[in-house]
């Protein structure tokens, strides 16, 4: 395996830029089976941030990153241009390379590994890494939000949409 998933939640970027913080991995076992140790990342930064694990579609970088044993933090400029579809996709995914790693009962354990990109994809593995906060590059704001909070919030902005695409029908 040469990548890990884990899960995001967006609640607004800046259409000038905007800043997300989060957490990258954690040392549970993700929906995969398998454990990434944030202890054993090895990386330089910047790092890429990359729309899908594609190379080729960057859409920001990450610009800082601490690893604790309770997972990475990271933190990540989105590009300007793409700032409007990052609300579409709220989840995240490693890439990485195995350096050193060990079988468990459910899949593997990755004790060392060098941090690639990170990604933003449709797909979690790792729930338990989340976007905490996003600084509006503008008015300099961290805004944070509980879980329900965020479904709630979430789902009176669909229930707004749905009512002026009716309208508009």
């Amino acid at each position: 395996m040469n990548k890990a998933f884990s899960q995001i939640t967006i609640k607004s970027v800046d259409e000038d830029a905007g800043i997300i913080r989060g957490i990258a991995t954690t040392p549970s076992t993700d929906r995969a089976g398998d454990i990434v140790e944030p202890m054993g990342a090895e990386f330089s930064l910047p790092l890429p941030l990359l729309n899908g694990h594609d190379a080729k579609d960057p859409v920001g970088e990450v610009f800082e990153a601490k690893a604790t044993p309770a997972g990475i933090e990271f933190s990540a400029r989105i590009a300007k241009d793409v700032s409007d579809a990052i609300g579409e996709v709220w989840h995240v995914s490693i890439g990485f390379r195995a350096i050193e790693f060990e079988p468990i009962a459910t899949g593997y354990r990755f004790k060392k590994w060098a941090w690639l990109e990170l990604s933003l994809t449709p797909t979690p593995a790792n729930p338990e890494a989340a976007i905490v906060a996003v600084k509006s590059a503008n008015h300099m704001e961290i805004h944070s939000m509980t879980v329900s909070e965020q479904i709630a919030s979430f789902l009176a902005k669909r229930a707004e949409l749905i009512g002026k695409m009716d309208t508009l029908v």
